[in-house]
């Protein structure tokens, strides 16, 4: 998907997406009780692994690259 290749490529980061859905969800799911337990902390840790995990998938990519070009 877009948002995936977004991630994957650094133009998105995961921690952006909770933020906007912790947003929406204060706006409009609190007042309706859309969830049994609300975790917004542990929504931004786990997209903060997220984002080191595509961070270092990343960088091991690059130094790969590096290496095939140098050899």
């Amino acid at each position: 998907t877009e948002i995936g290749a977004r991630l994957r490529d650094g133009r998105l980061k995961a921690v952006e997406l909770a933020d906007h859905a912790i947003a929406r969800h204060e706006s409009f799911g609190k007042p309706l009780n859309a969830y049994k337990h609300w975790a917004p902390a542990d929504a931004r840790r786990a997209a903060n692994a997220a984002d080191a995990a595509f961070a270092s998938a990343w960088m091991a990519a690059l130094r790969l690259k590096r290496m095939g070009a140098a050899g």
